[in-house]
């Protein structure tokens, strides 16, 4: 008797796989009916429920080609609103930043008073607006136009002692500005500076910002101008009294024989100077035909660069000369 072993085999065991599948896809029907419920119920809340929000705003007023808005373009604007969430997170989604734009052209030139409200802000009507502060701003729209006007150096503060301010001048010497009719029409001059001259010993060069002072005008060239400043010691007048004169002559002699002086010039060149570094010369062309009792005019000598004579010349009166004795010779 052959006794013989068969071998059963091993059921298979499921896969974790296949049973997640399996409850996955066990009663659909009612997963589906459960799932557009949520999304019903969610979508009610969304529009049904109201939040109140405050909306920071900048509103900016923009004027046409050839037209300017003049002071203040940009305001700042709350605006209370309610509204539903979906509304309100629309309206977040749909702004482009926090600035609203608002056009002038139908405001004309001058001065207009424009009362915010939903339509020039820009809101929804699913928003309900409670309040909008300010709810009035004032706006000048005016004529844009540009010119041409010279600058001015503003120099400020004190040379070194003895020194002063001679002179200055401004690369360019002009520019072109732009703004208002009104205010560019009155406008004169451009300053340039405050360029500081304190305790300076010397001639100097500085590049100094450019502004008009008025408001809404501006520089058009450029921002900055060079100011070149000439520092001097300042003129002085000196009366200097007893100049000796001179003539070289062997028959005419001259009264008085000196003259005085009055000078004009630097004060450190002045306050150095003295008579004896002077003369008063009678010009040896003008004794070819004079006569004793002529009134010459004399030639300064000796003056320093930049020092010049105040007044009418010097004149002198010429004399004849005595004729020198022969002394005897002594035994």
């Amino acid at each position: 008797m052959n006794d013989e072993i068969t071998a059963v085999p091993e059921a298979e065991k499921p896969s974790r796989f296949s049973n997640l599948f399996g409850a996955i896809s066990q009663d659909l029907w009612l997963k589906a009916v459960a799932l557009a419920l949520a999304l019903a119920f969610w979508g009610s809340i969304q529009l049904s429920t109201d939040v109140d929000e405050q909306l920071l705003l900048r509103v900016s007023f923009t004027a046409p080609e050839g037209q300017m808005v003049v002071g203040e373009k940009i305001f700042r604007v709350q605006a209370s609103v309610i509204g539903s969430l979906a509304a309100m997170e629309q309206y977040q989604r749909r702004r482009d930043g926090d600035v609203v734009y608002i056009p002038t052209d139908s405001f004309g030139l001058g001065s207009s008073t424009i009362y915010l409200n939903r339509d020039l802000l820009g809101l929804p009507k699913a928003l309900r607006v409670e309040a909008i502060r300010p709810s009035v701003v004032r706006v000048k729209v005016a004529r844009r136009i540009s010119k041409q006007v010279p600058i001015r150096a503003q120099i400020t503060g004190t040379p070194s002692a003895g020194l002063k301010v001679k002179r200055w001048e401004v690369i360019p010497d002009q520019v072109t500005v732009d703004g208002p009719e009104q205010e560019v029409g009155a406008l004169k001059e451009v300053i340039a500076g405050p360029v500081s001259v304190e305790k300076e010993v010397s001639n100097m060069t500085r590049m100094a910002r450019l502004r008009t002072g008025v408001l809404g005008v501006q520089v058009v060239d450029l921002h900055e101008a060079e100011v070149r400043v000439e520092i001097a010691a300042p003129l002085l007048d000196r009366s200097i009294n007893g100049v000796s004169v001179v003539i070289k002559s062997e028959q005419f002699d001259v009264q008085p024989k000196s003259v005085n002086l009055r000078l004009k010039g630097p004060l450190d060149t002045l306050n150095r100077l003295e008579a004896a570094d002077l003369q008063a010369v009678v010009v040896r062309e003008d004794l070819v035909d004079a006569s004793a009792g002529d009134r010459l005019p004399v030639r300064l000598e000796g003056l320093p660069q930049g020092v010049v004579r105040l007044g009418p010349v010097p004149m002198v009166q010429l004399f004849k000369r005595k004729p020198k004795t022969d002394q005897k010779e002594k035994p």
